[in-house]
């Protein structure tokens, strides 16, 4: 019997399809989540969000060229789509209650406010939003009595 006819008889039943969605080669890395509880993937210069608790703790970021995925002690605490720009991607989860308050805004409704005091300060806000990557710092610099 050939290896073809072999094949035929045993082999090609048993076959599956192959997956419709490609292999992706995934990167490992292991952070210490900071203060600001976003990681950073220095390669895009993006900061993903993880849930504020574990800021402080080890975490162990796997990425594949469309997600990020964030594990500590073997559970996965989050998801992202990876982006490959400078910038930062945050889950309004993630946030502490205390600081919820900033993603209730936007920056269209702090320049608004920013105008009715003038001009200048407008400019400013502006300003503010176009050299900063994260909106949370953004408001914090922005608003008075922070």
């Amino acid at each position: 019997m050939s290896r073809r006819d072999l094949f035929d008889e045993i082999e090609k039943t048993t076959l599956k399809p192959l997956p419709k969605k490609r292999y992706e080669l995934k990167e490992f890395r292991r952070l210490k989540v900071p203060c600001n509880y976003h990681i950073e993937i220095r390669e895009d210069n993006h900061y993903y969000s993880v849930p504020w608790q574990y800021k402080g703790r080890n975490v162990t970021a796997i990425y594949t060229a469309s997600t990020i995925e964030v594990y500590r002690k073997g559970v996965r605490i989050a998801l992202h789509q990876r982006k490959e720009k400078r910038g930062y991607t945050t889950l309004k989860e993630h946030i502490p209650a205390e600081h919820r308050f900033y993603a209730e805004w936007s920056p269209e409704e702090m320049i608004t406010r920013a105008k009715q005091i003038g001009d200048e300060t407008r400019a400013l806000v502006e300003k503010i939003f176009e050299s900063k990557g994260c909106l949370q710092l953004s408001y914090r610099i922005c608003l008075p009595n922070n």
